[in-house]
């Protein structure tokens, strides 16, 4: 993110000052639809909610999503207490609202028509599961000489229409985590983050993640190159 910038509007309702605080943030998004008009305007009514009985129904049992961010517009939005966000005088046009909260329930980017005075939409969320991975080095006796970096290793993981679903990025333990919704995946290690004279074998995998529960991958393993080593033979 290049910049950030807050504004603070106060205004008076029934004799209570109320203040509004509209967070918008230097990320940008391209949008192919139809540019937004600067003649008509609208405004957006999200109603984000925990779909417990994932029937993508705001209903019994289901509750509102406080204090989740998404994102629209290039603005960055944070769900009240009632799992509402609105962004009023928005041009009429084509959008789209995405998350940007890193959580155990997740929604899929919703596209969204602007084209009446007020437009309302819900968004259900489902609970994900979570992906745990680690890397680790391995030396062998002849090894070249190198220092293992843990950090900034990058895993790229797709869906079965090999869509990228995230990209994950290993800590300074070696570690990464990430939360995706139930499906099929496949995680690859870029190998154009791994050090020099270092590779990895086993650097594609497939594996499934389910709802509420923690899948554990294997170490994915370094294995570091051998030095050339001259052997002199002696004759008798």
């Amino acid at each position: 993110v290049s910049h950030c910038r807050s504004q603070e509007y106060n205004y008076a309702f029934m004799g209570r000052k109320t203040n509004t605080y509209n967070i918008e943030v230097g990320a940008t998004w391209h949008f192919s639809k139809a540019q937004p008009s600067s003649k008509k305007k609208s405004t957006i009514i999200a109603q984000l909610y925990y779909d417990k009985n994932a029937n993508s129904r705001y209903d019994k049992g289901d509750e509102p999503v406080n204090d989740y961010v998404v994102a629209l517009s290039n603005k960055a939005f944070i769900t009240d207490k009632d799992g509402k966000i609105r962004y009023s005088l928005t041009p009429y046009g084509d959008y789209t609202i995405k998350p940007m909260s890193a959580s155990s329930w997740y929604f899929r980017p919703v596209d969204v028509t602007v084209n009446r005075s007020k437009t309302k939409v819900d968004i259900p969320l489902t609970q994900s599961g979570t992906l745990r991975g680690n890397i680790r080095y391995i030396f062998g006796k002849h090894s070249v000489d190198l220092v293992p970096r843990y950090e900034g290793l990058r895993f790229i993981i797709t869906n079965t229409h090999r869509e990228v679903e995230h990209v994950a990025v290993t800590d300074g333990q070696g570690n990464f985590m990430t939360f995706l919704p139930v499906g099929e995946y496949s995680i690859t290690l870029d190998k154009s983050t791994l050090l020099k004279n270092t590779d990895c074998k086993d650097f594609i995998r497939s594996f499934r993640i389910e709802a509420g529960e923690v899948n554990k991958l294997e170490p994915f393993t370094i294995e570091t190159k051998s030095r050339n080593v001259n052997i002199k033979q002696f004759s008798q």
